[in-house]
């Protein structure tokens, strides 16, 4: 499915060598903690991917914890 934002919450290492080339979103928002294998991140950047860090974007969480 082609999407403009992929927000990945729940497991970690969700997006890993085995399904990273059927992502097309254009933003991928880390909200839950490493859901993106570091391995693949230089591959998804070549695609033009961007990747929002899990230390940006679920750090309300750990702050209000």
């Amino acid at each position: 499915m082609d999407c403009n934002f992929l927000i990945p919450s729940a497991l970690q290492n969700a997006i890993h060598g085995g399904n990273y080339k059927d992502i097309r979103a254009q933003v991928i928002f880390e909200a839950a903690n490493g859901p993106t294998c570091p391995l693949i991140e230089p591959e998804l950047a070549r695609r033009g991917v961007v990747i929002l860090p899990d230390i940006l974007v679920n750090s309300g969480g750990v702050t209000v914890s």
